[in-house]
């Protein structure tokens, strides 16, 4: 394998396609709360939206299925696709900024749930891609069973809005849910 030398690449998320698979019921549940009015639960779904992103970005995966877009200045040898897992379906888009390219491999995007990029590109490239897990398994299309979210990352963002309620609150949180979503988190942690 080569390897890279490449700029830093900047990644954009174009639109979330899936919902947050941690829900307001859940976070209710957990915080181990009776009914709550509307302004409280509009305040738990923020919670929810930040603790995703949260993990998200110290995981470095798409916890919902998402479109995303990454582009590098410029790379040479080998650079892998942040927040998967990517989606085979649609395929990912890879479109050279300018100047020519010199394929390192014939097949310039591995294919795997968290692919690389090989190639020279000198003058730029950018990638179009579907990332993310799901939030529950289809029965009717066993093969996408591999794109469902682990339990663990649920869980995750359930404890990690949990513990941003109470900072926000100074509602009193169960024992359970003390500081631990970064080590729920932490095995599915991807290094670049």
């Amino acid at each position: 394998m080569t390897t890279a030398v490449s700029s830093a690449y900047q990644t954009e998320l174009i639109r979330r396609t899936g919902d947050n698979p941690a829900t307001r019921q859940q976070l209710i549940a957990q915080l181990e709360m009776g009914d709550v009015d509307t302004d409280t639960g509009l305040l738990l779904d923020r919670k929810l939206a930040a603790a995703l992103v949260l993990v998200e970005t110290y995981t470095g995966l798409s916890l919902t299925k998402c479109e995303r877009t990454v582009i590098w200045e410029s790379l040479v040898g080998v650079g892998r696709l942040p927040y998967g897992p990517v989606w085979t379906t649609p395929a990912a888009v890879v479109t050279q900024l300018g100047g020519t390219v010199l394929l390192i491999s014939s097949y310039s995007l591995s294919e795997s749930r968290f692919p690389m990029l090989t190639g020279q590109y000198s003058t730029g490239v950018s990638v179009a891609y579907t990332a993310g897990y799901t939030a529950q398994a289809d029965e009717d299309h066993p093969e996408l069973d591999k794109y469902v979210i682990p339990d663990a990352l649920s869980d995750a963002i359930l404890v990690c809005a949990a513990e941003l309620y109470c900072q926000t609150t100074g509602f009193q949180s169960p024992k359970k849910l003390m500081n631990n979503w970064r080590s729920l988190a932490a095995p599915f942690r991807r290094f670049e």
